[in-house]
């Protein structure tokens, strides 16, 4: 298997410094040059290099105020300063602005420049290897609390799966920055109710009379979520976000995107609320504008093309016809009544292992109904 040189990219003002950095580097690296800061930021847009490599002393833009830029711009490349000794005090703000992984001082020796260049490499691999295995350990978690979820409280998911239809939708028409915190707090909003009895939720959700107690035990699913969802660590924004869905109190302290978090859960909220009643986006979402301050309503514009928004019709299938993705139009049932998916929800792989599972030792009640909405394609 060939192994792929990494990419290194060098900057300097002086083309026969770049040609020894070329002859240096070059039989170990894939090396390009640049002969200034502006060259240097444009390779950098460009190209995805492991190491930039630059001089400090260049004219229009110095090294510490290139690093500096290509740190914005690709933040993950490691980044070396070559300085001379009359540079310490340009040195040290190339450090500070720039996030520098190491200084040379010039002239500095061709094997100690492949040296740290390839130590360089290393830590930029170790970096980016880590920030994979805790993506995908989050990943693993959150799809594994909505298995929970589902299996717990399946009229929970249903909800959970509308909220987070609505999360993906509106971040990717809105551009917003880290996404996924979002659209992991809309799926996980519901999280808190694994712990409310069945009977409890389903009167709850069918807007029957509660008792005291009971509705206590419904309002407090979202402070029930925080608590299981903090000590994860790269949650705590989304399980604030999920505490104050019902609104952020006076003393709380949160960030700018923590409040867009709540603004968003609360929006959502609404529209299944008012979804409930008049079974139509078209319908409901002047109902939801009216409801929410300005500060609110980007994010209601934004829900107004959701797709499968407004119901054309539905069709019955089998369970060993039911695929991941489809939609179910009424509660799931085994034969003996057990509730296994709420109508609305989504079905996921799990819980299509799940029904398949029932189906063949205790049954299922068939035909399900899927449904079939706008911007959709009916299953066959």
């Amino acid at each position: 298997m060939t192994t792929v040189p990494a990419r290194v990219l060098c900057v300097d003002d002086e083309p026969k410094v770049l040609e020894g950095l070329q002859r240096t580097l070059g039989l170990v690296f894939d090396v390009e040059t640049a002969t200034s800061g502006a060259e240097g930021l444009e390779k950098v847009i460009l190209g995805n290099f492991d190491v930039v490599v630059s001089d400090m002393r260049m004219p229009n833009m110095d090294g510490a105020a290139f690093l500096s830029k290509a740190k914005e711009r690709a933040p993950d490349t490691e980044r070396i300063l070559l300085t001379g000794q009359a540079d310490l005090r340009s040195t040290v703000a190339a450090i500070n602005g720039g996030g520098i992984f190491r200084f040379l001082s010039k002239p500095c020796p061709p094997d100690l420049l492949e040296r740290t260049v390839q130590e360089a490499i290393e830590r930029r691999r170790a970096v980016l290897s880590e920030r994979e295995l805790q993506q995908a350990t989050l990943a693993a978690t959150v799809k594994t609390l909505l298995q929970i979820l589902g299996m717990a409280a399946p009229l929970a998911l249903r909800r959970s799966s509308f909220y987070g239809r609505c999360a993906r939708h509106v971040t990717q028409k809105l551009a917003w920055p880290n996404a996924w915190q979002y659209e992991v707090a809309a799926e996980l909003s519901q999280l808190g109710q694994v712990a409310i009895p069945d009977a409890i939720l389903e009167r709850s959700y069918a807007r029957m009379e509660l008792a005291h107690e009971e509705k206590q035990m419904v309002n407090g699913h979202a402070e029930s979520a925080y608590q299981l969802l903090s000590p994860i660590p790269r949650l705590e924004s989304v399980a604030t976000m999920i505490r104050y869905q019902f609104g952020i109190p006076l003393q709380a302290v949160v960030t700018p995107e923590e409040v867009r978090g709540v603004r968003l859960l609360q929006v959502i909220g609404q529209l299944e609320r008012l979804l409930g009643e008049v079974h139509s986006l078209k319908a409901a979402l002047p109902r939801v504008k009216a409801h929410f301050a300005r500060e609110f309503q980007e994010i209601v514009e934004a829900l107004a093309d959701l797709p499968g928004g407004e119901l054309i019709g539905t069709c019955s299938i089998k369970v060993s016809d039911l695929r991941a993705g489809m939609v179910v139009d009424d509660d799931v049932r085994a034969k003996n009544g057990l509730l296994l998916l709420a109508r609305g929800a989504e079905v996921s792989p799990a819980m299509v292992e799940r029904l398949v599972r029932f189906a063949s030792v205790v049954g299922v009640k068939e035909p399900l109904r899927i449904r079939a909405s706008a911007g959709s394609v009916p299953p066959a």
